[in-house]
């Protein structure tokens, strides 16, 4: 099952965990910041699209 939701707060989370372990990025994570931008106008409709299909 597809949840870009899920996987765009997943994604954060773990970004948000590198960059408090080092004091420099790294490419890892320099590509995990460009996949949560690409990520995160998909995960705000998709969260909302998902909900909307639900109810109806």
């Amino acid at each position: 099952m597809h949840r870009p939701a899920r996987q765009w707060a997943h994604l954060s989370e773990k970004v948000a965990q590198k960059e408090s372990r080092s004091r420099k990025r790294g490419k890892r994570a320099k590509r995990w910041r460009k996949w949560l931008e690409a990520y995160k106008g998909i995960a705000q409709t998709g969260a909302s699209g998902g909900a909307e299909a639900a109810a109806s």
